[in-house]
């Protein structure tokens, strides 16, 4: 699930990272998300006060340094629920299949797997999807 993701699932409390600043923006990167508080911004060590805490990241006032140092809690205290549903799920396949089984379907549900290859499957993918860092294009 960490790999696919790119997070873990887990509460982190009072974590110190250092982040990009993109002209006046910093953007939390999903391994983050989703951030709970901001406890301080330091730049070079010393303490930033003129920010504002978005969904998206900080914005800054200025353009302080090419890096920013955040104290922030983020994560889950629990791990959601369609994600427990899909690690037993993958769990319960991967334990039950037969060698060399590949694919089962029942009716119009198709659910790929393997023994040999460590991978979703595509119910799992289509479920985790939300938990994904998003790609987006900029037409220019």
């Amino acid at each position: 699930m960490v790999a696919y993701c790119g997070r873990d699932f887990a509460w982190h409390d009072n974590e110190l990272v250092t982040l990009s600043v993109d002209g006046c923006r910093v953007a939390w990167p999903n391994r983050l998300r989703p951030v709970s508080a901001v406890h301080s911004v330091t730049v070079d060590g010393q303490p930033y006060t003129d920010f504002t805490v978005t969904l998206a990241g900080l914005a800054l006032t200025g353009r302080p340094a090419a890096e920013v140092t955040v104290t922030v809690s983020y994560g889950y205290h629990q791990v959601p629920g369609d994600v427990q549903a899909v690690v037993l799920s993958e769990a319960l396949y991967k334990f039950n299949a037969e060698p060399g089984v590949s694919q089962e379907q029942i009716g119009d549900l198709l659910t790929d797997y393997s023994m040999s290859v460590p991978t979703l499957s595509r119910d799992a993918k289509k479920t985790l999807r939300r938990y994904r860092p998003l790609i987006r294009t900029v037409a220019l």
